[in-house]
């Protein structure tokens, strides 16, 4: 909601396939994005990295997302590359959010989408991570 009322149009993807998420962000042409999953452990926000490459827009959105969620939830949330699929089959720079546990991020959901808007906006002021 937060991002529609920036003027950002947003397409919700919820098909269990991930590769199908890909192909449909695809055809819509996003700029954009953002996966998110419960985790228990090993919380991350993944971008796309192989050996001798990795998305630099998806690591400026990752590195973004990483910040502004840790503020929000416990523990830490790096940023890492990794070769997940719906990583590689995207065109647009994308990540892959293991946020935590149901009942952590189910009470911290407002702070949650705020920090998710929060990540994006700064990406799109600074796609690129400086820091690299």
């Amino acid at each position: 909601r937060r991002l529609r009322l920036d003027g950002a149009e947003v397409l919700t993807l919820h098909h269990p396939d991930l590769s199908k998420q890909a192909l449909t962000a695809n055809k819509w042409d996003g700029a954009v994005y953002v996966g998110l999953t419960l985790a228990d452990a090993d919380c991350s926000i993944a971008f796309y990295e192989t050996e001798g490459f990795f998305s630099a827009g998806g690591r400026g959105v990752a590195t973004h997302t990483s910040r502004r969620i840790e503020e929000v939830l416990d523990g830490d949330h790096p940023s890492i590359g990794m070769r997940l699929p719906i990583l590689r089959e995207t065109r647009m720079p994308a990540v892959w959010c293991r946020v935590g546990r149901p009942a952590a991020v189910v009470e911290q959901g407002p702070s949650l989408a705020a920090a998710l808007h929060e990540a994006l906006v700064a990406w799109c002021g600074e796609p690129v991570d400086p820091v690299t």
